[in-house]
């Protein structure tokens, strides 16, 4: 299916949170957040993997997600919530391909997978070096911090998956609700 034009997120990031929601919380858990995200015409049986939807639709799932589950620790869920999505959606070749590579071959990637899966913004890997990167994430609009830290995990997780051991982040810039820019750095050994 083509991405359609405007600000759009694909139909997977999406699923990937009810099921995180499940596995994490429980079956109950997701069945609270699918009553939520009726509300606003997201729920588990109408979101598909190859369909596109709003990403103000996307953000406003993440923040009741955070809302019901983080338990004060919002950062966190949306970085496991990174890692577990990185998780699912690299499999078969793909996951064989990023074995094979050193992770700043496959950070040097990036931003062609972020667009995989968001039709607005930009995932930047500048400054990769031996065993350290600096990420940077754009929105011209529309951004959400929530998002910023899922993105996080996701890369955290391909690091690990490409070899590096003991990944390390650390933010130095945006780390504020609507910030349209959002560094980190990752190290590992």
């Amino acid at each position: 299916m083509a991405i359609p034009s405007g600000d759009f997120t694909k139909g997977s990031v999406i699923r990937r949170i009810f099921e995180f929601i499940e596995q994490s919380f429980g079956h109950q858990a997701k069945k609270q957040l699918d009553n939520f995200a009726a509300e606003i015409n997201l729920s588990s049986n109408m979101v598909t993997t190859s369909s596109w939807f709003p990403t103000s639709d996307y953000f406003k799932l993440l923040d009741i997600t955070v809302e019901l589950f983080s338990n004060g620790q919002a950062k966190q869920l949306c970085i496991n919530l990174g890692k577990y999505a990185l998780e699912k959606d690299l499999k078969g070749i793909y996951r064989a391909f990023v074995r094979i590579l050193s992770p700043q071959a496959v950070l040097s990637k990036g931003g062609r997978i972020w667009r995989q899966y968001h039709s607005e913004g930009e995932w930047l890997a500048n400054e990769i070096k031996q065993n350290s990167c600096k990420i940077t994430l754009l929105r011209n609009k529309n951004s959400n911090l929530h998002e910023w830290y899922v993105a996080l995990g996701g890369t955290v997780a391909t690091i690990g998956i490409a070899g590096g051991k003991n990944v390390q982040y650390k933010v130095i810039k945006g780390d504020m609700p609507e910030s349209s820019c959002f560094e980190f750095n990752c190290v590992w050994q």
